[in-house]
């Protein structure tokens, strides 16, 4: 292809993978509208990069919108503010005034925590929008992090306990689990701890220590369906943010040298890049793509999460 071509692809490419993994999702959750989404029940859904990415997303698809103004109504008491506020960070940065019109509604709608980041000028959306359930049915395993949070509080033990059920019998250290729930070391150690002490977990000593739970009795507890063989957790998170930064990178590709476009390429891919190989797509190797060739493995890798996810 040319690079014109490619970069047209790519663009298409990455427009696509965050509409149909947004909508994805959200269909997990319960979304009224979604009766035929493709089954994705078998990874845990990140809820704030969700909500993150389909605020990303929505101008290019606007019924995201119809689902986060949905969520905002009947699902933000089961969201982070904290952990929203730490993953906004690493989004880009056009991502907080549409965050801004979300903590309106959810404000609006009685969930007081979401006040101080609400804007009432920001892009928001009316009553007419608040399509679905009056509350999230949480029925499909994927929803495993919020029905937890549901029963157990929006916490650190909450969210480190869905992980390492979806780490499926694999011990994990406090510096791991940390990375992949966005809480600090501090608070996720003493969550740690707290669920030894209730046997909710297990220590596997070393240095550092590693933790870990038999999964199957808390998947009984739940009444988990027979999807949860494979439930996994997976790292939407680094995931959705390199997709919303990649999509505004091509956005605005026509302004931009083919030298300054492969440069940010590179730089969103250094950032990013580890949250592949977690998702079975080999890292670029920058030696093997050089100059504005770059995105030509750009475009090769979205093609291979497109197949592996």
């Amino acid at each position: 292809m040319s690079y014109q071509e490619t970069i047209q692809q790519t663009a298409k490419l990455v427009e696509a993978l965050g509409v149909e993994w947004a909508w994805q999702q959200w269909a997990s959750l319960g979304a009224g509208a979604l009766t035929s989404a493709p089954d994705h029940s078998d990874t845990l859904v990140d809820p704030e990069a969700l909500l993150l990415l389909s605020l990303v997303m929505q101008p290019s698809e606007r019924r995201l919108a119809d689902l986060v103004a949905w969520w905002a109504a009947v699902g933000s008491s089961l969201l982070s503010v904290q952990r929203t506020k730490t993953l906004v960070a690493v989004f880009p940065e056009t991502v907080r005034e549409a965050l801004g019109g979300f903590a309106y509604l959810a404000s609006k709608a009685g969930d007081k925590r979401w006040k101080k980041l609400a804007s009432p000028t920001a892009p928001m959306w009316g009553d007419r929008r608040l399509k679905g359930p009056s509350q999230p049915p949480l029925k499909d395993a994927s929803a495993l992090v919020l029905r937890l949070r549901a029963g157990f509080g929006v916490n650190a033990k909450s969210d480190a306990l869905a992980y390492l059920i979806g780490m499926q019998q694999r011990a994990a250290t406090v510096q791991e689990i940390a990375e992949a729930i966005h809480y600090t070391k501090v608070t996720v150690r003493n969550a740690l701890q707290d669920m030894v002490l209730a046997r909710f977990i297990q220590e596997v000593p070393g240095h550092p220590a590693k933790y870990t739970v038999d999964r199957r009795p808390w998947l009984a507890l739940l009444n988990a369906s027979k999807q949860t063989g494979s439930l996994v957790w997976k790292p939407w998170s680094g995931l959705f943010a390199f997709l919303a930064h990649t999509h505004l990178l091509y956005a605005q590709a026509d302004a931009l040298s083919e030298y300054l476009l492969s440069t940010k390429a590179r730089d969103l891919v250094g950032r990013f890049g580890k949250s592949f190989a977690l998702f079975g797509v080999p890292l670029l190797n920058p030696n093997d793509y050089q100059g504005a060739a770059y995105l030509d493995g750009v475009h090769e890798a979205f093609e291979h999460l497109r197949m592996s996810v």
